[in-house]
Formats: structure tokens, sequence, C-alpha cells
């Protein structure tokens, strides 16, 4: 996965965040499954706030979508 720093996160489309969550969240269930949380709590705590970053992006996009009216120029 492409690293990228919170001002292209912010840029990105909702869609293509939630697909970097998931992407996110599946390593960080593996890391758990596979007991790696324990040995390498370090990238464990890593992965887990990077997760909570992208949440708390969407989360704020979110909101900022449900502030802006739509305004119908059409009839």
């Amino acid at each position: 996965m492409k690293e990228l720093n919170s001002n292209q996160l912010r840029k990105k489309p909702i869609k293509e965040l939630t697909t970097i969550a998931d992407q996110l969240a599946t390593r960080l269930q593996w890391f758990h499954s596979t007991g790696k949380d324990q040995t390498d709590p370090k990238q464990y705590k890593r992965i887990a706030s990077e997760l909570l970053h992208v949440a708390n992006i969407i989360e704020a996009k979110e909101i900022e979508k449900t502030k802006k009216p739509k305004i119908n120029y059409g009839n």
C-alpha cells in the first residue's frame, strides 16, 4: 500500500477512503489473528492509529457533505 499523508487523504473521495480503511482493517485483523499483535505491538498500534485517522477523515467528510445544501438549478 502506498503511503499517503493527511493532505493526500483529505483530497480523496469517500469511496477511496473506505477502500483504504477496509485494507487497513484487514491488515489489523490479520495481525491480531496471527498473534503478531503480541510480538510486534508497535506495528499493531501504528496500523490501528492509521485506521482511526482514515475513519476520522471519512467521518469529517460525511459531516461536511450533509452541511452543503443541494441546489437544483433546473426547471
